[in-house]
């Protein structure tokens, strides 16, 4: 009887000075501990009066994974000859494998091929710009050691493979045991006779490779459960099907208790509606499966289904249960049919890996096939990253490459295909052309007809591409390309469904589901040839003209259309309203300067949740992209207020916000200036930082600001050295978003930022450094803070612009204001030309002059931007959302306003600056570099 499997056992080793980059990864790896996959344990485990060296090296020793965070200071933490001896110890052992990871440049290897470091590109963790995806990836390795372990462990997947002629799939310097290309004994001749197609398999259910899916014990579950309803949703071909008949396999349930309909061959409605009586009525257990459920469209079988699940469900003896299977989102579509339904079905979310799981299950499924072809891909992890999680595709990837190899069938001894995933891509994607692209570019030239202007249909199908469930809500493709919203309309009102009548060829790719009007991949190889699609050539072909596409935000449609060859900015946007990829340069009638740059203001965004950010990004990236911002913006500062209550959850979507907009538009961590405002400050803990004692017991003394006063015998005191970690939460943003820590005592909160080669520096102050739950409205900027930042200054330049941050306002009606502003006479005499903040929550603009000369004297331009997200209970009436982009050039200085009237609308020119009589306001205004006279 096998062994019950235990967790692996993961050991940590990093320096004190990579702790915050350790706590990151061992909150990702919790999920895998939750899993039960394995324990992780680290000097954070330590219980005092243990040396932390020795106690290290001996769990080190017994670990089944090693996890080295290299960085030069790592030695500080276990001396260098142990750390060898581990790394030798576990190579020789061929049990304990060996994760290693960059966290900073100039770390030793201690024996480790550097080609066995993660991450695989060679950066550091520490300095990128985002490093969440280099984070996945060592806990993807993680995870993969510890799988493949427990699949060598459990015996039930042989040796596992993993060559030395090729990259070590998960960074292990200590594979496992594996089968050499002499010595294995032949397979038997009834598998030698095995196809390569039956082994990885393109078409009907897998006998080889047939892996359980992640759910696939809940799976089982929600099958004997009688009476509640149960909707399988996920893309086409992941294997709803195939799990449901192994579930009900190993169930134990006979044939004839089940009842299997496909969507497109229902019985007559009468026969249909008697069985679903009979199924009502069952004295035992009998199971009814529909699959492909979301061809049903006939309303009258809808709605007899609906009532026959609600009365199942509600009965108190229940024999009989319905079972639908389709492409997403069956759930909605069933509602729409019969709303009481609600609560009465279960639709687990069985087939939609998004966890790091699903890695390991397509790893697994290659080592079955493997096996069953005793072949060997030496490059398997490449194979598991272009899979995309989808099983369908890691065998037909693995079928190409087994065939261009010339393995056609199971060999008698272990072969290997040495192949990668890059060399039969473009075998794939010229035999999908051959199918899709016709169909495809009906699809795509179906919107000659729409409003102007056209694009949507091609959007659609990028959106399609990029869709990890394969389905796209079309009402939510109008966030994304509001310039398209006319169109997109259009489409909603029945011709996306006349477009399916007038070109059958699209029946079997796409699926459009008019009741929740979603639009849906029906083929798992289309997304293939989605994802791999020449989009600029496949646009022109249909019809669009030259059209930019970005790896982020996919085509770049303008606002509006203008005269054909116009020129705008640094593009050329043509007739059709397509932006073509040319240079201004390259006409004759255009002449272009140095292009100004780009700094990008925001504040205000009071981030509450995931989906809130990933809306406003969409939104803004549109926007940005309308005024020609072609992925590149040269700094962003964002004012203070990043969240609601300074909550680590809030600032998850604060960080995922930023993350995208610095991958979107090319902005290195060097390049984000970040400074809290007053909904920065934790007010949790705030509270600690106080403490209630009788004013009698105190003996320091009482400094006003410091304490309350509750009674004449009762005081709240703060102390001063916990003070300071109410920032903790807006501190750890700062650090993963820049790299850099973020100082918690306020003397030291006034940052300097050196961007554009020294011709802009940024000064980030803390206006809230005094802000708390007792305290609210406090506003000032700390002497101290100013002072040292200022004496690292050396003296102004012309070439230099110099710009202040912070949050409050120095003008405003309401209290929370800085009504000291005697520093910014320091800043006028240091040169400073600009001060940007936001909290007022609309855009402002005013002047102050710190003395008069024939040359203009000092000055500075206080700009404010209006709020980038909050509330609508919040909004100024009068100014809705609103955001700054400023463009500058080496004599001016543009401040671009943008409003934001709906909170699901686009953004636009915001044009409230007045010219004078008789003049329209213009939604821009300029700043001169040298002050007026």
């Amino acid at each position: 009887m096998a062994q019950p499997f235990s967790p692996a056992q993961v050991v940590w080793i990093f320096a004190a000075e990579d702790e915050s980059v350790a706590r990151e990864l061992l909150d990702l790896a919790a999920v895998l501990e939750f899993q039960g996959l394995l324990k992780n344990w680290s000097r954070f485990d330590l219980h005092s009066g243990h040396a932390p060296v020795d106690a290290l090296v001996a769990r080190a020793r017994s670990a089944d994974v090693l996890v080295l965070l290299l960085s030069a200071a790592l030695p500080s933490a276990v001396p260098p000859p142990q750390l060898e001896a581990l790394v030798a110890g576990a190579s020789a052992s061929h049990r304990t494998r060996v994760v290693a990871v960059a966290v900073r440049p100039g770390g030793e290897l201690f024996g480790l091929s550097p080609r066995a470091v993660l991450p695989r590109d060679g950066a550091p963790l520490l300095g990128r710009p985002n490093r969440r995806d280099a984070m996945l990836e060592v806990i993807g390795a993680l995870q993969s050691a510890a799988t493949l372990r427990r699949s060598a462990a459990a015996g039930d997947l042989g040796a596992l493979p993993l060559g030395d002629s090729s990259p070590p799939p998960v960074a292990i310097v200590a594979p496992a045991s594996a089968p050499t290309l002499d010595g294995v004994e032949p397979l038997d001749a009834q598998l030698l006779a095995t196809s390569i197609n039956d082994i990885f398999r393109l078409d009907g259910p897998p006998t080889h490779t047939f892996v359980e899916p992640a759910g696939f014990g809940e799976l089982k579950l929600e099958l004997r459960t009688m009476g509640t309803g149960l909707i399988l949703e996920g893309p086409s071909k992941v294997g709803k099907s195939t799990a449901t008949r192994k579930a009900m396999a190993a169930l134990g349930v006979p044939p004839e208790a089940q009842i299997w309909w496909h969507g497109q061959d229902l019985p007559p409605l009468v026969e249909f509606q008697r069985t679903l009586d009979q199924l009502r009525s069952a004295t035992t257990n009998t199971w009814l499966f529909i699959d492909d459920f979301h061809y049903v469209e006939d309303p009258a079988y809808r709605r007899s289904l609906a009532v026959c699940m609600k009365l199942l469900a509600d009965q108190d003896q229940r024999h009989g249960k319905v079972t639908l299977i389709g492409i997403n989102p069956l759930g909605e579509s069933l509602i729409s049919a019969m709303p009481d339904l609600a609560g009465r079905y279960r639709a687990p979310r069985l087939f939609v890996d998004r966890d790091l799981q699903v890695k390991s299950k397509v790893a697994e499924l290659i080592i079955l096939g493997e096996r069953a072809a005793n072949l060997r891909f030496t490059r398997r992890d490449e194979f598991v990253d272009a899979a995309g999680g989808s099983f369908f595709l890691a065998q037909w990837l693995c079928n190409r490459a087994a065939v261009k190899a010339g393995f056609e069938a199971a060999q008698p001894r272990v072969a290997e295909v040495s192949l990668g995933p890059a060399d039969v891509i473009g075998l794939i994607q010229g035999e999908l052309s051959a199918r899709f692209r016709g169909p495809l570019i009906d699809f795509a030239g179906f919107d000659q007809a729409s409003p102007p202007p056209r694009g949507a249909a091609l959007s659609l199908l990028w959106l399609l591409g990029r869709s990890p469930e394969g389905f796209v809500p079309v009402k939510e493709a109008r966030l994304r390309f509001p310039m398209l919203t006319r169109s997109l309309d259009w489409f909603l009102a029945s011709n996306l469904t006349q477009c399916f009548r007038d070109h059958p060829r699209l029946r079997g790719l796409l699926y459009y589901n008019p009741a929740t009007t979603t639009l849906t991949l029906e083929d798992p190889q289309l997304k293939f040839y989605l994802r791999e699609l020449d989009w600029v050539t496949f646009a022109e072909a249909s019809g669009l003209g030259q059209v930019a596409f970005h790896a982020e935000d996919g085509p770049l449609w303008p606002r509006g259309v203008e005269a054909t060859g116009t020129a705008h900015g640094s593009s050329i946007v043509t007739g059709t309203g397509s932006v073509l990829l040319a240079d201004v340069k390259a006409h004759g009638n255009a002449t272009v300067g140095p292009r100004p740059r780009r700094l990008l203001h925001l504040s205000d965004l009071h981030f509450s949740n995931l989906d809130q950010s990933k809306v406003a990004y969409a939104q803004l990236a549109a926007d940005l992209r309308q005024q020609d911002i072609d992925a590149k913006l040269d700094a962003l500062v964002v004012s203070g207020d990043l969240v609601n209550r300074a909550d680590p959850k809030e600032y998850d979507a604060a960080r995922f916000f930023l993350e995208l907009l610095m991958n979107g538009f090319g902005l290195s961590s060097r390049q984000v200036v970040l400074v809290p405002g007053n909904h920065d400050v934790s007010w949790d803990l705030s509270r600690s930082a106080y403490q209630l004692v009788r004013r009698s017991e105190h003996r320091a003394p009482l400094v006003p600001g410091s304490y309350v006063e509750h009674s004449t015998s009762v005081i709240e005191v703060r102390d001063d050295d916990r003070y300071g970690q109410r920032f903790q939460p807006f501190a750890d943003l700062v650090k993963t978003i820049t790299g850099e820590p973020y100082p918690l005592a306020a003397v030291d909160q006034a940052t300097l930022h050196s961007l554009d080669d020294g011709k802009l520096l940024v000064l980030g102050l803390n206006s809230a450094w005094e802000n708390d739950h007792h305290f609210p409205d406090r506003a000032s900027i700390h002497g101290g803070a100013l002072a040292d930042a200022l004496i690292k200054l050396g003296p102004a330049s012309a070439e230099q612009l110099r710009v202040a941050v912070f949050h409050h306002p120095i003008h405003s009606g309401e209290e929370s204001r800085i009504k000291d502003v005697g520093f910014l006479q320091q800043l006028a005499v240091h040169g400073f030309r600009l001060v940007l903040h936001g909290h007022v929550h609309r855009a402002d603009a005013s002047l102050y002059r710190y003395d008069r000369s024939p040359s203009g004297g000092r000055q500075l331009e206080v700009v404010a931007a209006g709020t980038f997200g909050a509330p609508t209970r919040e909004w100024v009436p009068g100014y809705p959302l609103q955001y700054n982009l400023l463009l500058i050039a080496p004599d001016a200085i543009t401040v671009e306003t943008r409003k934001r009237e709906e909170v699901n609308g686009a953004w636009s020119p915001d044009a409230r600056w007045q010219q004078g009589p008789g003049q329209d306001p213009l939604p821009r205004y300029v700043i001169p570099r040298s002050p007026e006279r």
